[in-house]
């Protein structure tokens, strides 16, 4: 990795909670921008939407904060008039799916980590083959959030940076 990659990517490690906040954002922003519709090499296409709830914080560690529960938040007119004041995603509710699969779970910009995760329920007496499509389903989700994690981190490090944010700000102000 050239120094100046390696540079950034030590800013960003010790800047957690405003890289969770930049990448919420923008995962919002490229969830409407593919029309919900998530390409990972080995599966077929998933749907992601924020789902329930939705908290835009200010990123100068203000206390201030809009916090929209229940619905449909990313299409609530407060969630983009947050975005335009300057407010990030601090923490996101999401759905996923794919055919009749239904996956859930919540994310803070702090740390990232997946919260309150529902797989899909399997219908299976036998033991193994529960576990087996238990396995599956929990591969699929972390593969999605790895798989979304890297494509941010590969705009946030290259060049394509400034342009996504750009667009990003046309998206946010429609």
């Amino acid at each position: 990795m050239n120094p100046e990659k390696l540079e950034k990517l030590k800013f960003l490690q010790n800047n957690r909670p405003f890289l969770g906040r930049e990448y919420l954002t923008w995962l919002w922003f490229a969830m409407e921008s593919s029309n919900h519709i998530i390409d990972v090499p080995g599966y077929e296409p998933f749907h992601l939407y924020v789902n329930d709830k939705l908290v835009l914080s200010s990123p100068g560690g203000s206390v201030r904060e809009h916090s929209l529960k229940g619905g449909t938040p990313a299409y609530a007119s407060e969630a983009k008039t947050a975005l335009r004041s300057g407010k990030l995603v601090s923490e996101v509710n999401f759905v996923m799916k794919q055919d009749n699969k239904r996956w859930t779970w919540s994310q803070k910009a702090d740390d990232l980590f997946l919260r309150n995760l529902r797989l899909p329920p399997v219908e299976s007496e036998d033991p193994e083959n529960y576990l087996q499509n238990r396995l599956e389903n929990t591969d699929a989700v972390l593969s999605v959030c790895d798989h979304l994690f890297d494509r941010f981190l590969q705009l946030r490090l290259g060049k394509g940076f400034s342009k996504e944010m750009v667009e990003l700000t046309h998206w946010a102000q429609a």
